[in-house]
């Protein structure tokens, strides 16, 4: 009996609906996929469903992706943000790797590059979770309260 896969979440932020199906149609057998047509929505629903990826347009009226890309980063750090945008500028991909995004794609895009990189931001994710969650255990593990002891020279060692 196999396991039933389950899906990752991909919320895509994007003003343009034709991108949005597009990207809907495109992902379906692989992800569950959120379309929202505004920073605002895509704030909006993320207070109630959780994403494990974000595609996010640059130019949309109203908030502007880079700035929707800062307010998702100052929430969740370890959501990986792939950047899409019709504008080919170096600029506009160097100042959104600096806030945080995980990557930068162009439209029109290749369909197996952004499985790509969807993929390897999710298996990215995924590490970062698995890397915080040993270092936890090991900061719980190796605390200083669970050493036991009670010689002089080890009680020296616990006050400092």
């Amino acid at each position: 009996m196999e396991a039933t896969k389950v899906k990752r979440r991909v919320l895509v932020v994007d003003d343009e609906e034709g991108v949005r199906e597009s990207l809907r149609m495109t992902l379906k057998e692989e992800y569950d996929t959120i379309a929202v047509g505004s920073a605002e929505e895509a704030l909006e629903t993320l207070t109630s469903a959780s994403a494990d990826v974000v595609l996010l347009d640059i130019l949309m009226p109203g908030m502007d992706g880079m700035k929707l890309l800062e307010e998702l980063r100052a929430r969740n750090v370890n959501l990986p943000i792939i950047m899409l945008t019709a504008t080919k500028t170096l600029k506009t991909a160097i100042e959104a790797m600096k806030l945080g995004a995980f990557w930068y794609v162009t439209k029109p895009f290749d369909v197996e590059e952004l499985r790509l990189h969807l993929q390897r931001a999710t298996e990215n994710a995924d590490l970062k979770g698995e890397l915080q969650k040993l270092r936890s255990e090991v900061r719980h593990r190796y605390h200083v309260g669970n050493i036991i002891g009670r010689s002089p020279k080890m009680e020296e060692v616990f006050k400092t």
